[in-house]
């Protein structure tokens, strides 16, 4: 068996979701990234490709190392189709998954929406079986979630589980851990045309089962699916320019990000703009 070949067989035994191997100068293995990455580090003229699934790093400078152990970072990634209806309060729930342009690449993606702009609180979520005193990043691209009157609730749940089967437990739900994810009290990691990529880091401690929840009501909010954060390291990060002035972010809902007849329209501010 030639060097290459035991390089791929090493490369298909990787973590899931790392398809590619990253080797250094001597054929040593260091290291596996995502297809996107290692893309990303051959046309930066970083790595050089040596088979369908190893690149080779060139140099393997101090700092190029650093970014191979970031990437061996225990990821979670939201998935759609996994995720269903948790819980809908008052008999009211909204939750649509369906196929649409993709607006961080090309083709089409999964999305899944929740709630609107009425009184219809939805909640999803998803079981998981983790590694006991492990730090895992959840990672996922979100839109919207907030509304101008700023009564919505955009919320990601963890709760760590006794049982990984049974109905949530009173005591549970009132140590469930809640990170907002509206109005800026966790800022993204990336914002692009009108969505945002956030990177939630949490440890297990002692527990191996937890449920993953994200909440909505008030306003509607979609959820896509994200790869590593390194994969989005050349992504230009586009804020919107009139944020500070808005009251509400961008929601795909309307066609132009917000409603058009409204004092906070991409329209009304430019053309204030215009006239000063």
């Amino acid at each position: 068996m030639t060097k290459n070949k035991v390089w791929k067989a090493e490369c298909l035994q990787g973590t899931p979701g790392q398809t590619i191997a990253l080797s250094n100068d001597n054929g040593d293995i260091i290291g596996y990234t995502y297809p996107k990455r290692a893309k990303g580090l051959i046309r930066k003229g970083r790595a050089v490709p040596v088979s369908d699934c190893v690149i080779r790093l060139k140099d393997c400078p101090a700092h190029t190392c650093a970014e191979v152990s970031m990437m061996d970072a225990n990821y979670i990634f939201f998935k759609p189709r996994e995720w269903t209806i948790f819980q809908a309060e008052r008999g009211n729930a909204r939750y649509d998954r369906f196929f649409g342009d993709n607006p961080i690449g090309d083709g089409l993606v999964e999305m899944v929406t929740m709630s609107n702009f009425g009184n219809w609180y939805t909640r999803i979520g998803k079981r998981v079986h983790l590694e006991k005193d492990t730090t895992y990043h959840f990672v996922f691209w979100l839109n919207g979630g907030e509304n101008d009157a700023e009564t919505e609730v955009c919320n990601l749940v963890l709760l760590y589980l006794d049982d990984l089967n049974a109905e949530v437990t009173e005591k549970e739900w009132g140590e469930r851990c809640t990170y907002k994810l509206n109005r800026s009290y966790i800022k993204p990691v990336k914002r692009y045309r009108g969505w945002e990529l956030y990177d939630i880091a949490f440890e297990t401690g002692e527990q191996e089962d937890m449920l993953i929840c994200f909440e909505a009501d008030k306003a509607p909010m979609a959820l896509m699916q994200a790869d590593s954060v390194e994969s989005y390291s050349g992504l230009e990060d586009e804020e919107d320019e009139f944020a500070a002035k808005r009251p509400q972010r961008h929601n795909m809902v309307f066609s132009d990000g917000w409603p058009t007849n409204t004092w906070y329209s991409t329209d009304t501010f430019r053309e204030e703009w215009r006239f000063r």
